[in-house]
């Protein structure tokens, strides 16, 4: 510890160590800024320690959270648009990324890491769009491609077969959704628009046999045509899905033989799950209701879907949402990507309390809410933070602590509640804390300053 209020290790939280944890309302809980500020974001993927985004006109860059800390890295392929990003969660160095170029199938494959990049795009059967959405089966050679059809490759990308969603090939399709169950490697879920008829018409369809046949499970138009935004199917419910259709999102928990409506707002609704166990949920999306101020909205469900609290704080409402990706790691942490680079939310977990009222190097944690005081104390303003231990690394003059995330914001932190989500089994957090004005948080027991490579607060 060093002299002077400028560092608190307050408390290592361990997931070895069980604790029981209540849940508060999500209303008050804050996206923070996480890299790429000033880059419009368009598509996210998330592997286990590793965190990809899409942008516009600058191609890829990623970012590696549980090796040695070296922030957001530009990979390529440069001057492209990535409209989808899908990363093999068991082989993190295979990257598929779909390109936004109409009239040309551009989709690029890196098989280690992002250095390098193949366009395997010219091997897809010509299309009337483009390539808009990838999705793989992880550890497995199988990739699927969505745009004017889809496209399944069980090659890696070599050679392609066009799987027509609707019926027979030729019926023309603009998908802007596309998902591989977890639970199934066969069940594939897309949609989209039906193009050239009369009148505007939406569809989703399920394929569970590798997109060899299709099942038509919901459809929207002429006369209340609905645009489909994203799907996501349950990374342990086999047959649950939540679909982001125009303002509402749908939810079957059946293979789509029937659809409940669980949450609306004038959004197109993004989605995604939260952690591999799946209770976790979350939708956000850019308003298209000229009667509200808020660009956008965001959501959260603890309860695989079925209720939902609002968590846009006051950040996340100036800006777009393009996209949307959840850790499947670590249930509570979700990432936005909008046109001011990558956001995210830490805030959906257990809680504890904050009590540093007898100053920085003193403070304390402890599980549960902080209970109400008559006598609070002075408030000592300044941020606090979240960091892993598995991201801790000595470098020549500092600690690197990796990504860290933010959780108290140039406010008071004598006496705060917390709001965390779980660590890793095997793993623990730390929470450290700085005065207003201080630089970093304190000093290792080498004397070297904390000083975190992402996602500090600002």
């Amino acid at each position: 510890m060093t002299s002077g209020k400028r560092l608190q290790l307050a408390f290592l939280l361990s997931a070895l160590t069980p604790i029981a944890f209540l849940f508060p309302d999500a209303s008050a809980s804050e996206w923070h800024p996480f890299g790429l500020q000033g880059i419009t974001v368009r598509s996210l993927a998330a592997a286990p320690g590793r965190l990809c985004a899409g942008t516009v006109g600058r191609g890829v860059y990623c970012l590696d959270m549980r090796s040695r800390p070296s922030g957001w890295q530009a990979l390529g392929p440069q001057g492209t648009t990535i409209t989808g990003l899908w990363i093999d969660a068991l082989r993190p160095g295979l990257i598929f990324a779909a390109a936004s170029q109409p009239g040309v199938n551009a989709l690029f494959r890196s098989l280690d890491g992002g250095r390098t990049w193949q366009d395997v795009g010219p091997n897809i059967p010509s299309a009337i769009v483009a390539v808009y959405g990838v999705h793989g089966v992880p550890g497995s050679d199988t990739v699927y491609a969505a745009g004017g059809a889809v496209w399944r490759s069980d090659d890696l990308g070599e050679s392609w077969t066009a799987h027509n969603p609707t019926g027979p090939d030729g019926v023309s399709v603009s998908l802007s959704a596309l998902d591989v169950a977890p639970t199934d490697a066969k069940a594939i879920w897309t949609g989209g628009d039906l193009l050239f008829t009369f009148a505007p018409e939406s569809f989703v369809s399920l394929s569970r046999d590798g997109a060899e046949t299709w099942n038509p499970i919901l459809f929207n138009g002429p006369f209340d045509y609905t645009p489909v935004y994203d799907i996501g199917a349950h990374p342990r419910l086999d047959g649950a899905a939540l679909i982001g259709l125009g303002a509402s999102v749908l939810r079957t928990l059946d293979h789509g033989a029937t659809f409940r409506t669980v949450l609306q707002s004038p959004l197109e609704f993004q989605v995604a799950w939260g952690g591999h166990a799946g209770n976790l949920a979350f939708a956000a999306g850019n308003n298209i209701s000229s009667s509200t101020t808020s660009l956008s909205d965001a959501w959260l469900s603890r309860d695989v879907g079925e209720t939902w609290s609002p968590i846009t704080g006051t950040r996340l409402g100036k800006l777009k949402i393009n996209d949307l990706a959840a850790d499947d790691r670590l249930a509570g942490l979700a990432f936005a990507a909008t046109n001011d680079g990558v956001y995210a939310f830490f805030g959906a977990g257990g809680l504890l309390c904050h009590d540093a009222r007898q100053g920085v190097d003193s403070a304390l944690l402890w599980p549960g809410e902080c209970p109400p005081i008559m006598s609070p104390g002075p408030a000592i303003q300044g941020d606090a933070i979240v960091a892993s231990s598995t991201a801790l690394r000595a470098e020549a003059d500092h600690v690197d602590l990796g990504a860290v995330y933010c959780v108290i914001e140039n406010s008071d932190i004598a006496f705060e509640t917390l709001d965390l989500p779980d660590p890793p089994v095997g793993e623990f957090f730390m929470v450290l804390a700085r005065d207003d004005g201080a630089a970093d948080y304190g000093v290792s027991s080498d004397g070297l300053p904390r000083l975190p490579s992402t996602g500090d607060c600002n």
